[in-house]
Parts: structure tokens; C-alpha cells; sequence
């Protein structure tokens, strides 16, 4: 459920803070950096919990730090949903890089040249997933 929940609450309260946002880089760059930071956050969280439990108590043994692995995994899921809804705010449903895309050629290029922005947008965002899939 976390989700869900993350998603009715995060994404309306970010569109409404970069809306009013007055940050010298743009009203949504700043959003669009600290997700990308909580997510980076969010996947080492996630992929090296353990490493970072025994890392940060000194213990070896599991049946010590299990515990704190388990929450450590949580919080670092809890962090990571956090982080993708707050820079899905700006497009509903759409994914991640197409929503920063689309609010950066929104904020940063003139009306006259944002279709011709979006397309290239389309374009290179396209590019990258089918690269992706040939992995």
C-alpha cells in the first residue's frame, strides 16, 4: 500500500510546491535533482542492505543485525517510492524521464519551439528504451 498512498499524497504536494517554486535553476529542476538523489539513495539502500547494517554496527552475525536489515529495507523502499512519485508529479501515469523531459522543454524553451522540443524529446527518449531493451 505504500504505493498507492505515496502517490495520492507526494505528487499533488510537489506539483504544488514547483508551481510556486522561485529556485534560480527553474521551478521543477530542483525537484527532478533531489528524486533523482532519493532514488539513487533509495536503490543502494536496497541493494546493499546488509553490507551497510554491518558496515554501520560492526557485527557480523545475522541473527544481530536481521533486524535492523529489515528495516533498513523498508525505509530505504519507503525513500525510493518517495523519491519516483515526487518526480512523477508532472505527468500523469507517464514515466519518469518523460515527465522531466516534458516539464524541463516546458519551462526552458520558447513557445514557438516547444512541439519541435517535444518531438525530439519523443525521439531520443525512444532511442533509449529500445537501447534499454537490447541490453
Amino acid at each position: 500500500m505504500a504505493g498507492p498512498i505515496s502517490g495520492v499524497v507526494v505528487q499533488p504536494v510537489i506539483g504544488m510546491l514547483s508551481d510556486r517554486c522561485d529556485f534560480k535553476w527553474g521551478r521543477r529542476r530542483i525537484f527532478i535533482v533531489l528524486s533523482t538523489i532519493g532514488t539513487v539513495i533509495g536503490f543502494i539502500g536496497m541493494g546493499r542492505t546488509k553490507e551497510i547494517i554491518r558496515w554501520w554496527t560492526g557485527r557480523r552475525e545475522w541473527d544481530v543485525i536481521r533486524d535492523a536489515v529489515v528495516a533498513l529495507a523498508i525505509v530505504s523502499l519507503i525513500m525510493l517510492d518517495l523519491s519516483i512519485n515526487a518526480s512523477i508529479f508532472l505527468d500523469d501515469g507517464a514515466d519518469v524521464a518523460t515527465a522531466a523531459a516534458r516539464a524541463l522543454i516546458v519551462d526552458w524553451v520558447p513557445t514557438a519551439q516547444q512541439n519541435s522540443a517535444n518531438a525530439w524529446a519523443g525521439r531520443m527518449l525512444g532511442i533509449g528504451n529500445v537501447i534499454g531493451y537490447l541490453r
